[in-house]
Protein backbone atom coordinates (compact mmCIF):
# COMPACT_ATOMS: atom_id res chain seq x y z
CA UNK A 1 0.00 0.00 0.00
CA UNK A 2 3.07 2.42 0.70
CA UNK A 3 4.33 1.87 -3.15
CA UNK A 4 4.02 4.24 -5.51
CA UNK A 5 2.43 3.20 -8.54
CA UNK A 6 3.99 2.08 -11.71
CA UNK A 7 3.92 4.77 -14.40
CA UNK A 8 3.08 2.92 -17.34
CA UNK A 9 4.59 3.31 -20.84
CA UNK A 10 2.00 4.33 -23.34
CA UNK A 11 1.27 1.49 -25.91
CA UNK A 12 -0.79 1.08 -28.83
CA UNK A 13 -2.39 -2.14 -29.19
CA UNK A 14 -4.21 -2.99 -32.46
CA UNK A 15 -5.31 -6.09 -33.21
CA UNK A 16 -7.58 -8.18 -36.04
CA UNK A 17 -10.25 -10.67 -34.95
CA UNK A 18 -10.62 -12.54 -38.24
CA UNK A 19 -12.39 -15.91 -39.47
CA UNK A 20 -9.35 -17.58 -40.27
CA UNK A 21 -6.74 -16.58 -37.07
CA UNK A 22 -7.68 -17.05 -33.45
CA UNK A 23 -6.44 -14.22 -31.18
CA UNK A 24 -5.37 -15.46 -28.10
CA UNK A 25 -2.72 -12.79 -27.44
CA UNK A 26 -2.65 -10.85 -24.50
CA UNK A 27 -0.72 -7.22 -23.97
CA UNK A 28 1.48 -6.46 -21.05
CA UNK A 29 1.35 -3.21 -20.23
CA UNK A 30 5.37 -2.46 -19.75
CA UNK A 31 6.26 0.31 -16.77
CA UNK A 32 8.23 3.22 -17.57
CA UNK A 33 10.92 1.76 -15.69
CA UNK A 34 11.24 -1.30 -17.73
CA UNK A 35 11.92 0.48 -21.18
CA UNK A 36 15.42 -0.01 -22.24
CA UNK A 37 17.70 3.32 -21.65
CA UNK A 38 18.46 6.20 -23.85
CA UNK A 39 21.25 5.52 -26.31
CA UNK A 40 24.11 8.30 -26.09
CA UNK A 41 22.64 11.61 -27.71
CA UNK A 42 19.41 10.25 -28.80
CA UNK A 43 17.72 12.92 -30.41
CA UNK A 44 15.14 15.15 -28.72
CA UNK A 45 11.84 14.06 -30.99
CA UNK A 46 9.58 17.55 -30.29
CA UNK A 47 10.16 20.55 -28.58
CA UNK A 48 8.52 19.34 -25.31
CA UNK A 49 11.14 16.53 -25.01
CA UNK A 50 8.20 14.48 -23.75
CA UNK A 51 7.99 11.55 -26.98
CA UNK A 52 9.06 8.69 -26.00
CA UNK A 53 12.40 8.16 -28.01
CA UNK A 54 11.51 4.19 -27.84
CA UNK A 55 7.98 2.98 -29.45
CA UNK A 56 6.64 -0.46 -27.63
CA UNK A 57 5.21 -2.82 -30.30
CA UNK A 58 3.18 -6.03 -28.27
CA UNK A 59 3.31 -9.73 -28.50
CA UNK A 60 1.34 -11.45 -31.08
CA UNK A 61 1.36 -12.12 -35.21
CA UNK A 62 0.82 -10.12 -37.87
CA UNK A 63 0.27 -10.49 -41.93
CA UNK A 64 3.15 -10.11 -43.54
CA UNK A 65 3.83 -9.82 -47.65
CA UNK A 66 1.24 -10.49 -49.87
CA UNK A 67 1.34 -7.33 -51.66
CA UNK A 68 1.69 -7.67 -55.52
CA UNK A 69 2.28 -4.18 -55.86
CA UNK A 70 5.67 -3.88 -54.15
CA UNK A 71 8.63 -4.49 -55.42
CA UNK A 72 10.44 -8.11 -54.47
CA UNK A 73 7.48 -8.90 -52.42
CA UNK A 74 7.30 -12.62 -50.87
CA UNK A 75 3.93 -14.33 -51.65
CA UNK A 76 1.12 -15.01 -49.08
CA UNK A 77 -0.45 -17.92 -48.46
CA UNK A 78 -4.18 -17.86 -47.39
CA UNK A 79 -4.76 -16.84 -44.08
CA UNK A 80 -0.87 -16.61 -43.34
CA UNK A 81 0.61 -14.72 -40.32
CA UNK A 82 3.90 -14.37 -39.10
CA UNK A 83 4.86 -14.10 -35.64
CA UNK A 84 8.83 -12.75 -34.86
CA UNK A 85 10.53 -14.91 -32.57
CA UNK A 86 7.19 -17.12 -31.88
CA UNK A 87 6.18 -17.04 -27.96
CA UNK A 88 8.75 -14.26 -27.66
CA UNK A 89 7.63 -11.03 -25.30
CA UNK A 90 6.98 -7.84 -26.95
CA UNK A 91 9.78 -5.86 -28.14
CA UNK A 92 10.93 -2.03 -28.68
CA UNK A 93 11.73 0.25 -31.22
CA UNK A 94 13.52 2.94 -31.71
CA UNK A 95 11.08 5.42 -33.04
CA UNK A 96 13.78 7.16 -35.79
CA UNK A 97 16.72 5.95 -37.29
CA UNK A 98 20.12 6.20 -35.52
CA UNK A 99 21.19 9.53 -36.27
CA UNK A 100 24.76 10.89 -37.34
CA UNK A 101 26.00 12.69 -33.04
CA UNK A 102 24.51 9.35 -32.11
CA UNK A 103 26.99 6.96 -34.12
CA UNK A 104 29.68 9.95 -33.76
CA UNK A 105 29.35 8.91 -29.77
CA UNK A 106 30.10 5.46 -31.21
CA UNK A 107 33.30 6.43 -33.33
CA UNK A 108 35.14 8.33 -31.25
CA UNK A 109 35.07 5.72 -28.12
CA UNK A 110 38.43 4.79 -27.47
CA UNK A 111 37.28 2.18 -25.09
CA UNK A 112 35.42 0.32 -27.66
CA UNK A 113 37.47 0.71 -30.93
CA UNK A 114 41.22 2.05 -31.42
CA UNK A 115 41.30 4.75 -33.46
CA UNK A 116 42.63 3.00 -36.76
CA UNK A 117 40.11 0.25 -36.16
CA UNK A 118 37.18 2.93 -35.81
CA UNK A 119 38.10 4.41 -39.14
CA UNK A 120 37.49 0.75 -40.76
CA UNK A 121 33.20 2.10 -39.99
CA UNK A 122 33.82 5.81 -40.82
CA UNK A 123 30.83 6.64 -42.87
CA UNK A 124 32.59 6.19 -46.43
CA UNK A 125 32.01 6.25 -50.35
CA UNK A 126 33.01 3.40 -50.80
CA UNK A 127 32.85 -0.07 -48.47
CA UNK A 128 36.59 0.48 -47.93
CA UNK A 129 37.80 3.68 -45.87
CA UNK A 130 40.35 5.82 -47.33
CA UNK A 131 41.27 9.24 -46.46
CA UNK A 132 39.90 9.78 -50.06
CA UNK A 133 36.60 8.36 -49.71
CA UNK A 134 35.65 9.00 -46.20
CA UNK A 135 33.13 11.06 -45.68
CA UNK A 136 33.83 11.93 -42.01
CA UNK A 137 37.13 13.46 -41.19
CA UNK A 138 39.33 13.11 -38.27
CA UNK A 139 41.39 15.62 -36.56
CA UNK A 140 45.30 15.67 -34.92
CA UNK A 141 44.06 13.77 -32.24
CA UNK A 142 42.24 11.35 -34.09
CA UNK A 143 38.62 12.36 -33.20
CA UNK A 144 35.87 12.23 -35.88
CA UNK A 145 33.79 15.49 -36.91
CA UNK A 146 30.56 14.92 -38.91
CA UNK A 147 29.92 17.47 -41.25
CA UNK A 148 26.17 16.94 -41.43
CA UNK A 149 23.04 17.68 -40.29
CA UNK A 150 22.70 16.67 -36.47
CA UNK A 151 19.29 15.56 -37.46
CA UNK A 152 20.15 13.32 -40.25
CA UNK A 153 19.82 9.44 -39.80
CA UNK A 154 23.87 8.19 -40.52
CA UNK A 155 24.48 7.25 -44.23
CA UNK A 156 27.12 5.35 -45.90
CA UNK A 157 27.34 2.69 -43.29
CA UNK A 158 27.81 -0.84 -44.33
CA UNK A 159 25.81 -3.61 -42.10
CA UNK A 160 29.00 -5.14 -40.74
CA UNK A 161 29.38 -1.27 -39.16
CA UNK A 162 25.65 -1.44 -37.72
CA UNK A 163 26.23 -4.87 -36.53
CA UNK A 164 29.04 -3.38 -34.82
CA UNK A 165 27.20 -0.37 -33.31
CA UNK A 166 24.63 -2.72 -32.03
CA UNK A 167 27.11 -4.47 -29.97
CA UNK A 168 28.70 -1.08 -28.90
CA UNK A 169 25.32 0.22 -27.66
CA UNK A 170 24.84 -3.21 -25.75
CA UNK A 171 28.22 -3.36 -24.17
CA UNK A 172 28.23 0.41 -23.18
CA UNK A 173 24.44 0.85 -22.18
CA UNK A 174 22.74 -2.44 -22.21
CA UNK A 175 23.79 -2.66 -18.74
CA UNK A 176 23.34 -6.63 -18.66
CA UNK A 177 19.48 -6.24 -18.82
CA UNK A 178 19.17 -5.13 -22.27
CA UNK A 179 19.97 -6.53 -25.99
CA UNK A 180 20.12 -3.98 -28.97
CA UNK A 181 20.51 -5.38 -32.09
CA UNK A 182 19.24 -4.39 -36.04
CA UNK A 183 15.16 -5.66 -35.80
CA UNK A 184 14.77 -8.91 -38.35
CA UNK A 185 12.79 -8.42 -41.19
CA UNK A 186 9.30 -9.57 -39.55
CA UNK A 187 9.81 -6.94 -36.59
CA UNK A 188 10.56 -4.34 -38.86
CA UNK A 189 8.00 -5.32 -40.96
CA UNK A 190 5.36 -5.45 -38.26
CA UNK A 191 6.37 -2.40 -36.92
CA UNK A 192 5.42 -0.76 -40.32
CA UNK A 193 2.34 -2.57 -40.87
CA UNK A 194 0.57 -3.89 -37.51
CA UNK A 195 -1.56 -6.66 -37.42
CA UNK A 196 -4.05 -6.78 -40.55
CA UNK A 197 -0.86 -6.10 -43.05
CA UNK A 198 -1.72 -2.38 -44.01
CA UNK A 199 0.12 -1.74 -47.23
CA UNK A 200 1.59 1.56 -45.52
CA UNK A 201 2.06 2.37 -42.35
CA UNK A 202 -0.89 5.07 -42.01
CA UNK A 203 -2.94 2.37 -44.56
CA UNK A 204 -3.83 1.16 -47.24
CA UNK A 205 -3.99 4.32 -49.49
CA UNK A 206 -1.23 5.81 -50.96
CA UNK A 207 -0.63 9.35 -50.98
CA UNK A 208 2.83 10.68 -51.92
CA UNK A 209 2.54 13.96 -49.28
CA UNK A 210 2.81 11.74 -46.43
CA UNK A 211 6.34 10.16 -47.07
CA UNK A 212 9.60 11.92 -47.91
CA UNK A 213 10.07 9.80 -52.13
CA UNK A 214 10.35 11.33 -55.52
CA UNK A 215 6.88 12.39 -55.77
CA UNK A 216 6.27 13.91 -52.07
CA UNK A 217 6.91 17.74 -53.34
CA UNK A 218 5.97 18.29 -56.94
CA UNK A 219 7.51 21.06 -58.79
CA UNK A 220 10.64 21.22 -56.82
CA UNK A 221 13.77 22.26 -58.13
CA UNK A 222 16.63 21.74 -55.90
CA UNK A 223 18.22 17.76 -55.87
CA UNK A 224 16.63 15.31 -53.74
CA UNK A 225 18.59 14.55 -50.54
CA UNK A 226 18.83 13.00 -46.86
CA UNK A 227 16.90 15.49 -44.61
CA UNK A 228 16.28 15.55 -41.17
CA UNK A 229 14.21 12.44 -39.11
CA UNK A 230 10.55 13.09 -38.49
CA UNK A 231 9.76 15.95 -41.01
CA UNK A 232 6.34 13.91 -42.52
CA UNK A 233 4.02 12.87 -39.67
CA UNK A 234 1.99 10.78 -41.20
CA UNK A 235 4.01 8.62 -42.16
CA UNK A 236 3.72 6.74 -38.80
CA UNK A 237 3.11 3.18 -37.68
CA UNK A 238 0.01 2.04 -35.90
CA UNK A 239 2.55 1.67 -33.00
CA UNK A 240 4.13 5.06 -33.21
CA UNK A 241 7.32 3.92 -35.19
CA UNK A 242 8.48 7.25 -37.95
CA UNK A 243 10.11 7.06 -41.23
CA UNK A 244 9.36 3.71 -42.41
CA UNK A 245 7.81 4.53 -46.04
CA UNK A 246 10.27 7.35 -47.19
CA UNK A 247 13.44 9.07 -46.15
CA UNK A 248 15.72 6.10 -46.50
CA UNK A 249 16.30 2.66 -46.50
CA UNK A 250 17.10 0.30 -43.57
CA UNK A 251 19.36 -2.75 -42.82
CA UNK A 252 17.66 -5.52 -40.94
CA UNK A 253 19.24 -8.36 -39.70
CA UNK A 254 17.76 -10.75 -41.63
CA UNK A 255 20.00 -13.18 -43.88
CA UNK A 256 19.45 -14.26 -47.31
CA UNK A 257 21.20 -16.29 -50.27
CA UNK A 258 22.85 -18.60 -48.08
CA UNK A 259 24.30 -16.02 -46.16
CA UNK A 260 25.54 -13.57 -48.97
CA UNK A 261 22.48 -11.30 -48.63
CA UNK A 262 21.25 -9.32 -46.06
CA UNK A 263 17.58 -8.03 -46.39
CA UNK A 264 17.13 -3.89 -46.65
CA UNK A 265 13.44 -2.47 -45.83
CA UNK A 266 11.73 0.95 -46.90
CA UNK A 267 11.60 3.40 -49.34
CA UNK A 268 14.13 6.36 -50.01
CA UNK A 269 13.84 10.25 -50.37
CA UNK A 270 14.38 9.27 -54.55
CA UNK A 271 11.97 6.01 -54.41
CA UNK A 272 8.77 5.47 -56.12
CA UNK A 273 5.49 4.46 -54.63
CA UNK A 274 6.21 0.62 -55.65
CA UNK A 275 8.82 0.56 -53.00
CA UNK A 276 7.58 3.10 -50.16
CA UNK A 277 5.06 -0.78 -49.72
CA UNK A 278 5.85 -1.70 -46.26
CA UNK A 279 6.24 -5.42 -47.75
CA UNK A 280 9.12 -4.31 -50.67
CA UNK A 281 11.98 -5.31 -49.48
CA UNK A 282 16.10 -5.53 -51.12
CA UNK A 283 18.59 -8.10 -50.99
CA UNK A 284 22.31 -6.72 -51.01
CA UNK A 285 25.60 -8.03 -50.22
CA UNK A 286 26.42 -6.45 -46.43
CA UNK A 287 29.89 -4.86 -47.43
CA UNK A 288 28.00 -2.22 -49.59
CA UNK A 289 26.99 1.54 -48.92
CA UNK A 290 24.44 3.60 -50.05
CA UNK A 291 23.42 7.09 -49.32
CA UNK A 292 19.93 6.21 -49.27
CA UNK A 293 20.18 2.84 -46.30
CA UNK A 294 20.65 3.55 -42.77
CA UNK A 295 19.51 2.04 -39.78
CA UNK A 296 17.62 1.56 -36.38
CA UNK A 297 18.04 -0.51 -33.27
CA UNK A 298 15.41 -2.55 -31.67
CA UNK A 299 15.62 -3.43 -28.07
CA UNK A 300 15.01 -6.85 -25.75
CA UNK A 301 15.54 -8.35 -22.70
CA UNK A 302 18.79 -10.12 -22.86
CA UNK A 303 18.79 -13.72 -22.19
CA UNK A 304 19.25 -14.60 -18.34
Amino acid sequence: PNEAPRRRVEVRYPFVVARDIPWDETCELPAAHDAPPLPPRAPTLDASGSTPYWVYVPPGPYRASGDPKALQDLPRDAAVVRVPEKGAPGYYVARFEVTCPMYLAYLNDRAWHPAEKAFEHVPRQTPQATDDTACWKRDAQGTFQCPWDAAWPVLVVSWFDAEDYCKWLTKTHGAGAWEFRLPDEDEWEKAARGPEGRSHPWGDDFDSSFCAMQDSRPGEQEPRQPEPFGLFPLDDGPYGVRDLAGGVSEWTRTVSGGGAWRIMKGGTWGSGAAICRAAYRNAVTPEVVFFTVVFRVVARRAPR
